[in-house]
C-alpha cells in the first residue's frame, strides 16, 4: 500500500512538471517561437567553426594519445599532471578527458560546444534570478555565444574549454542555490550546503576562481533591496559564513598541499618582477576579452592576410554559415531589444556595469604575479588565457547592460533604439564571425595534416622506417598553436610496433638513410638504403606532381599505378640515388 502510494506521489510530481513545462510552451506565440528558433540557427551557426577544429595544441594531443591507450590511462595521466602541477585539489573536478571521451574529434567538439552553450543558458538564468530581466538575460545568453572568438591562442574555445566551462557551471550552480536559499525556499539547508560544495568544487577545477568568493555578499546585499529588508553586516556574514569556511578551507588545503607536495609548475608559482610587468598582463588579458579585440589585433589581422587574403573579402561575407548567423541575429536581437521596458532603478545597472569591469581584472590577477606568464602576455604573443574565458563572460554581461540602458533611453523610440543596438552589435559580429570562420578552416586543415600522419603509421609500407633513424624537418613542424614536443611520433609509432627515431638535420654528420617529408597532401618516405622512394596520398594523384630530393633536386613524378594500402594510395618509385633519378618500378 505505502509503495502504491509512491508511486502515485511520483507519478503526480513528474505530470505536475511535465504540465508546467506544456503551459510555458502553449505561452509562447507563434512569433516569439520563431524567434527563438532563428536564435538557436544562429548559435549553431556560430559555434559550427569550432566543430571542426579537432586538436589544436600539445596538451590536447597527449590526451588524446592516452585515450587511444586506454580510458584509465587518461584518468592516471592527468592524475600525475596534478601531482607534477601542484594542484592535487583539481583530482576532485578534473572533468577535462570528457573532452577526449571518444577518438572522434568532432564528437568531442560537440561536447566542448554543449559546455559553452550551458554556461552561456545559465549566466542569462542567474541574471535573470537577479534582474527579473528577460532583455538582459537574453542579451547575455545569446552574445555570450555568437560574439566569442575563436582564435590561435592558448584559451577557450579554441583549447581547454573543459578545463574552463566545467568550473564555471559549478560557480553558475553555486549562484543558483544561494539566490534560491536567500528566497526562503523550503530546502534552504540544502541549497546552501549545495552552494558551498558548489563551489568549492569550482575553485577545485581553478583556483583564481577564489576571487569570486565576493559575489555571494553582493548577491546578498542586492536582494536586501530588492526585497526593501535592513541590511545588517551580521546577518550579511550568517548568510555567507558557509561560502567563507569554504574559502578558507580551499586556502589552507591548497597552500598544505603544496607544501607536502612542492612542484617545480611555474604556472602557479609567484614570481613578480614589476608592477609594469604585471600591468602588462592584466591590460592584455582585459582587452583581448572585449568582443571584436581579434578583428583589430596586429598579429590576427597579419594572420587573416596570410590565411584568407584578408578579413572581409567577398569569399568571407558570403559566408553561409556568416549569413545565417547575422540573420538570427538580427532578428532575435531587434525582437528583444523593441520590448517595452519596465521603470526601474537604472543606476543599479550602471553599479552593475562597474562590478563586471572589476571582474574583468580582478581574476587576472594571479597570472598577473606568477612566474610563467612574466613577459610572456602581451599583443604581439600570448594575448589570452584559460582564465580569459570568464573575463570574456563579464565584457559580454557589461555589453547586454548596455543595450538595456540604451533600451531605457529610447524607449519613446524603441524600434529606433532596437535598430541603433543591432547595428553596433553587428559592427562586432560580422568580422568576428568571419574571423572565426577563418580560424575554425585552418585549424579543421592542420588536425587533417595532423590524422594524415597519423594513418601513414596504419600502413603496411611504412615499416620500412622499423628500426631506423629517419631525418625529418617537417613531422614535428608547429602549425599555428599546434606544437608536437618531441617524442611523440615516435610513441605513436609504437602502437604500431614500429620502433623509429625521427631526427633533424641540424643533429649531426652521421645522417640517416630514410628521409620522410610531410606536405599539406601526402606523407613522402626516401628510402636510400633500398633506393626506393614512397608517397602516401588520401587522394589519386592526377595533376603533375613534383617531388624534391633530400639533396634539393626536383623531379617530377612519372606517371604509375598506385598501391592501395590501408586508406592511402601508395606510389612507389626506383630512386636511382647517384644520378637522382626517378623511374617507375616495374
Amino acid at each position: 500500500m505505502t509503495e502504491e502510494k509512491t508511486n502515485d506521489k511520483r507519478e503526480s510530481f513528474f505530470a505536475l512538471q511535465w504540465k508546467k513545462v506544456r503551459e510555458k510552451i502553449k505561452q509562447i506565440t507563434p512569433i516569439k517561437g520563431a524567434v527563438y528558433i532563428l536564435a538557436l540557427i544562429a548559435m549553431v551557426a556560430a559555434l559550427w567553426p569550432m566543430l571542426g577544429q579537432g586538436v589544436t595544441l600539445n596538451d590536447e594531443l597527449q590526451n588524446r594519445f592516452d585515450r587511444k591507450i586506454g580510458f584509465w590511462h587518461l584518468v592516471w595521466e592527468n592524475t600525475k599532471v596534478h601531482f607534477e602541477k601542484g594542484r592535487l585539489l583539481g583530482l576532485l573536478a578534473d572533468w577535462r578527458y570528457l573532452g577526449f571521451l571518444s577518438d572522434n574529434m568532432f564528437f568531442n567538439r560537440c561536447i566542448c560546444a554543449f559546455l559553452i552553450v550551458v554556461n552561456a543558458v545559465l549566466l542569462g538564468y542567474v541574471l535573470y534570478r537577479l534582474c527579473k530581466n528577460k532583455t538582459l538575460s537574453f542579451l547575455t545568453a545569446f552574445l555570450f555565444v555568437v560574439l566569442m572568438p575563436l582564435t590561435f591562442q592558448h584559451a577557450a574555445p579554441a583549447a581547454f574549454t573543459p578545463l574552463v566551462a566545467i568550473p564555471m557551471l559549478f560557480l553558475q550552480g553555486s549562484l543558483l542555490c544561494y539566490m534560491s536559499c536567500l528566497d526562503h525556499s523550503k530546502h534552504s539547508k540544502r541549497n546552501v550546503a549545495c552552494s558551498a560544495i558548489l563551489f568549492f568544487l569550482a575553485m577545485c577545477g581553478y583556483e583564481f576562481l577564489i576571487v569570486y568568493s565576493f559575489l555571494f555578499p553582493l548577491v546578498y546585499i542586492y536582494r536586501c533591496y530588492q526585497t526593501k529588508e535592513r541590511l545588517s553586516f551580521l546577518n550579511m556574514v550568517k548568510a555567507c559564513v558557509w561560502h567563507i569556511v569554504t574559502a578558507v578551507a580551499y586556502v589552507a588545503l591548497y597552500f598544505g598541499l603544496t607544501a607536502l607536495f612542492p612542484t617545480a609548475y611555474s604556472g602557479n608559482q609567484i614570481g613578480f618582477v614589476s608592477f609594469s610587468s604585471s600591468f602588462e598582463i592584466i591590460k592584455t588579458l582585459f582587452v583581448s576579452a572585449i568582443p571584436g579585440y581579434y578583428c583589430l589585433n596586429d598579429v590576427a589581422q597579419y594572420q587573416m592576410e596570410l590565411y584568407n587574403g584578408g578579413l572581409l573579402n567577398a569569399q568571407s561575407l558570403l559566408s553561409l554559415g556568416l549569413l545565417f548567423v547575422v540573420l538570427g541575429a538580427g532578428v532575435s536581437i531587434f525582437y528583444f531589444a523593441a520590448q517595452k521596458t519596465e521603470k526601474k532603478n537604472w543606476w543599479l545597472y550602471l553599479i552593475g556595469i562597474a562590478v563586471c569591469l572589476v571582474y574583468m581584472v580582478l581574476p587576472s590577477l594571479p597570472n598577473a604575479v606568477s612566474t610563467m606568464y612574466q613577459g610572456a602576455v602581451n599583443s604581439s604573443s600570448f594575448t589570452s588565457l584559460p582564465v580569459s574565458y570568464f573575463l570574456y563572460a563579464a565584457a559580454i554581461i557589461i555589453i547586454a547592460l548596455l543595450c538595456c540602458l540604451v533600451q531605457y533611453a529610447l524607449k519613446k523610440v524603441r524600434f529606433a533604439g532596437a535598430a541603433l543596438i543591432c547595428i553596433c552589435i553587428g559592427l562586432v559580429l560580422i568580422p568576428q564571425q568571419a574571423f572565426n570562420n577563418v580560424v575554425g578552416r585552418v585549424q579543421a586543415e592542420d588536425y587533417q595534416r595532423l590524422e594524415m600522419i597519423e594513418g601513414v603509421f596504419e600502413t603496411d609500407t611504412i615499416r620500412v622506417c622499423h628500426n631506423q633513424r629517419v631525418q625529418s624537418n617537417t613531422i614535428y613542424q608547429t602549425r599555428n598553436l599546434l606544437a608536437i614536443h618531441d617524442g611523440y611520433w615516435e610513441r605513436y609509432a609504437a602502437l604500431y610496433d614500429i620502433q623509429v627515431d625521427f631526427v633533424n638535420i641540424s643533429e649531426g654528420d652521421d645522417l640517416p638513410q630514410l628521409y620522410l617529408d610531410v606536405r599539406e597532401d601526402s606523407v613522402i618516405v626516401w628510402d636510400e638504403i633500398n633506393a626506393r622512394c614512397y608517397v602516401f596520398a588520401q587522394n589519386w594523384i592526377n595533376a603533375p606532381y613534383y617531388l624534391e630530393e633530400p639533396n634539393g633536386t626536383v623531379n617530377r613524378m612519372p606517371e604509375i599505378y598506385p598501391i592501395s594500402d590501408g586508406e592511402y594510395w601508395v606510389y612507389v618509385f626506383f630512386w636511382d640515388v647517384s644520378n637522382a633519378v626517378i623511374t617507375p618500378l616495374s
